[in-house]
């Protein structure tokens, strides 16, 4: 087997989650009204994401629970923005003064802004 098909079979848990965690949670309004992220981190890193919106709330937390397990696991942060930003919903394109495309790319800027204050 190569090193590559023996990298695949490799099983990756994420870390366990403290019993308390520090976060914000910014208010974006999109196209279905306003969506809340809260993002907690502790001191290894962003540790979990969650989301409430009056519209696509399945995807939304859909999204958040695989984001969480993924930064856990120790995947970085980056690639995680790089697959979110960018992506695009007719119900906040359409609209002129909402500032995001997305659901998921409003996530993926929030992530992005929590990355670059932690680094500071």
């Amino acid at each position: 087997m190569d090193e590559v098909s023996e990298k695949c079979l490799y099983k990756k848990e994420p870390r366990s989650r403290s019993e308390t965690l520090e976060g914000n949670t910014e208010k974006v309004k999109v196209g279905c009204g306003n969506l809340y992220i809260t993002i907690n981190g502790d001191d290894i890193g962003i540790c979990e994401v969650f989301t409430k919106t009056g519209g696509c709330s399945p995807l939304s937390e859909a999204a958040s629970r695989l984001i969480s397990i993924a930064m856990r696991a120790g995947v970085e942060a980056e690639y995680i923005i790089e697959q979110l930003k960018g992506i695009k919903c007719p119900n906040t394109t359409q609209q002129k003064d909402i500032k995001v495309l997305s659901c998921p790319d409003a996530i993926g800027r929030a992530l992005e802004r929590v990355l670059k204050e932690t680094k500071k």
